[in-house]
């Protein structure tokens, strides 16, 4: 028996997939936590340009001094929480309601993919149902879905596109059709940027078959959409401050910027760290044991299994397999952990994953080089079981939540502190910015500047010192608030207390080794 179904007639099953999504929803609602938002940095800053567009100031960081253009961040998550605020427009309320629409994304692209599973590739039905599970439900999905990122919402709308445009690839549908799945393509770009792999994808495929005006009207279809948005970016880019490009600017002129001062190298050594960043995650995953002599083999089993799935996907969808290899590309050169990229697509590596066991598979049709099929059988049966031990003790211990209390318990002091004792007309520098914003109204500004090429090598301590003096001199904040000894901040601090005269007064003290400091700025002559 085989899991891919080779024959027959397979009607649609909607039992199934509606099946997966009750129990996602059911999974989904049980882990959404009490933790504040902006725990997870980006989290946050999508609630403030929700509130921006909700009451009108258009699609702008309310959370830093200056109303400043929200550049960096697509706007059709942050659209979908202001009509959310809309309806209830209170903070906490907005935040559970948006949680628990993340939660409806991710059981209805749970329901998506298995329904994808089921009928372009005849896996069946209870097989797609369990890979979709096992993706939706991983540990870090769940913690990805359970706070306002927009990761639910992108892998429903590349789903959604991704079906459009394999439509267009296969049939010969006229100008209008491949019009329409360029325009529907770009949507997942206006989620999360790296989404232009999968109009690129579409282009790919259209070029190879030498569909050439498919791809003019495929073109244009994607251009009007993003169009307007890459237009307003490219203006209002260069009023974000140099020191602010890191947290809040262009991602594109930020990797610019550090590939000008760093040279090619800098693309050469993100590669180097992202392979090793991306291999670390399904090494944990795969494997029951954390010795190399049982992670290698399996890792390496696992990935002639992954190719043998990505060449089924690529005869079924086309447009998906090089839209996938392209998004992967895009990931290992850019420079930050790999990680989040992942899970917004993971059932789709799932996927892919279960596709290639199903090549593979020792009792199918095809029994050449059989002993190589038993082995490989076998090793995908011990990362299976791997994944589903990682996932039982992932729940037991609640895995989605340590990172969103730690943080939720480093800030509550410093929350406090703000509220107590800075006016609501004064500004405040200091980690987790947009927090400040959201839970004590004071606007904020980040301690410490971030460059493409900090995520290669730590930055000095003469940077650390050059960027706080920057942004104490750029924005003249009333107070910097230092939650760590390991910050960036509480290095430059440490000197700028030293400094003669000093620039920094430390005004008091902070739980685990925190501080207030008071910054002094020199005398108008």
């Amino acid at each position: 028996m085989s899991i891919i179904q080779t024959s027959g007639r397979r009607q649609a099953d909607f039992v199934v997939p509606s099946t997966v999504a009750v129990i996602i929803w059911l999974v989904g609602l049980a882990v959404i936590g009490p933790w504040p938002v902006g725990v997870f940095y980006d989290d946050g800053i999508y609630l403030s340009l929700a509130r921006a567009l909700a009451e009108g100031h258009g699609l702008r960081y309310l959370n830093l001094p200056e109303n400043l253009a929200g550049v960096r961040y697509p706007p059709l998550y942050p659209a979908l929480l202001a009509l959310i605020w809309k309806i209830a427009p209170d903070r906490d309320a907005t935040v559970v309601a948006a949680k628990f629409v993340n939660m409806f994304l991710l059981g209805i692209g749970g329901a998506g993919f298995t329904v994808v599973l089921m009928r372009p590739f005849g896996v069946r039905p209870a097989v797609a149902a369990i890979a979709a599970l096992a993706g939706s439900l991983a540990v870090p999905v769940l913690a990805t879905a359970s706070v306002l990122f927009s990761e639910p919402l992108f892998f429903v709308t590349l789903l959604g596109a991704g079906a459009l445009a394999e439509r267009v690839a296969r049939d010969h549908t006229g100008p209008g059709r491949a019009f329409t799945a360029g325009l529907i393509c770009a949507l997942p770009a206006l989620v999360r940027t790296v989404g232009i792999a999968l109009p690129a994808g579409l282009f790919v495929i259209l070029v190879l078959r030498g569909r050439w005006r498919d791809l003019a009207c495929a073109g244009l279809g994607t251009l009007i959409l993003l169009t307007p948005w890459m237009a307003w970016t490219a203006r209002h880019a260069p009023t974000i401050p140099a020191i602010l490009q890191g947290n809040y600017g262009s991602y594109f002129a930020w990797y610019a910027e550090g590939a000008r001062v760093e040279g090619g190298k800098l693309i050469g050594q993100v590669l180097v760290r992202n392979l090793a960043e991306i291999v670390r995650p399904f090494g944990v995953f795969l494997s029951p044991m954390p010795t190399l002599w049982v992670r290698v083999p399996l890792l390496l089993c696992a990935a002639i299994v992954s190719i043998s799935g990505l060449r089924r996907l690529a005869q079924s969808c086309p447009v998906v397999a090089v839209g996938l290899l392209i998004y992967l590309t895009t990931i290992l050169l850019w420079p930050f952990e790999p990680d989040r990229f992942l899970w917004g697509i993971w059932p789709v590596i799932v996927g892919v994953y279960v596709l290639g066991v199903g090549s593979w598979w020792p009792l199918g049709a095809v029994t050449r080089f059989l002993p190589a099929r038993w082995l490989l059988t076998a090793a995908s049966a011990i990362s299976v079981f791997a994944y589903l031990r990682y996932g039982t003790i992932g729940f037991k211990n609640q895995g989605w939540e340590p990172a969103q209390r730690s943080v939720a318990d480093a800030m509550r002091p410093a929350l406090e502190w703000v509220a107590k004792h800075v006016p609501p007309d004064r500004l405040v520098a200091g980690n987790n910015d947009p927090m400040y914003y959201l839970y004590t109204g004071r606007r904020a500004i980040p301690s410490s500047g971030w460059s493409a090429a900090d995520y290669v090598r730590p930055p000095s301590g003469a940077t650390a010192i050059a960027n706080l003096e920057a942004l104490l001199d750029r924005f003249h904040p009333e107070v910097l608030l230092v939650l760590a000894p390991n910050e960036p901040a509480a290095f430059g601090a440490k000197h700028l207390l030293q400094t003669r005269p000093a620039r920094l007064v430390m005004i008091d003290s902070l739980p685990h080794g925190g501080a207030v400091f008071r910054p002094v700025y020199p005398q108008p002559r």
